[in-house]
């Protein structure tokens, strides 16, 4: 596995739409709970404009 999406928000009518999904890479998780996953965001890129946040 390399990575997991998380959907994001859907439009009306946009099923398929992957524009607002998340990315997380697999070396960023932290630890995975029962009904939460921690994410190292310190080398996040925003998808939007490819910058580090």
């Amino acid at each position: 596995m390399k990575s997991i999406v998380v959907p994001g928000e859907r439009k009306f009518l946009s099923i398929f739409s992957g524009k607002n999904d998340l990315v997380i890479n697999w070396r960023q998780i932290e630890k995975i709970g029962q009904d939460v996953i921690l994410v190292d965001l310190n080398d996040f890129i925003h998808p939007d404009n490819n910058q580090i946040e």
